[in-house]
C-alpha cells in the first residue's frame, strides 16, 4: 500500500475518533513528515486525499482544517 494511503488512513482514524475535532487545524506538513517518515510530497498527497473525501479543507498558506463530519 502506498505510504500516502497509510498516512491518510491514520489521520482519518484520528479525525473519526475525535482526536482532531471539527474546526481544528491538523499538524503542519513538516510535523507530519517527522511523525510519518515520508517526504513532504507524500504528506501533501495524503492531505489531498482527505480533502477529496471532504474530511479536511486545505487552506493555502495556513494548513489543513478538519471539516464537520456527516
Amino acid at each position: 500500500m502506498p505510504k500516502q494511503r497509510d498516512i491518510a488512513a491514520a489521520l482519518r482514524e484520528e479525525i473519526e475518533d475525535g482526536r482532531f475535532p471539527e474546526g481544528r487545524m491538523l499538524p503542519t506538513e513538516e510535523r507530519l513528515t517527522q511523525r510519518f517518515p515520508a517526504s513532504r510530497q507524500t504528506v501533501r498527497k495524503a492531505l489531498s486525499a482527505l480533502a477529496g473525501e471532504g474530511l479536511v479543507s486545505k487552506l493555502r498558506g495556513s494548513g489543513s482544517r478538519v471539516r464537520a463530519l456527516p
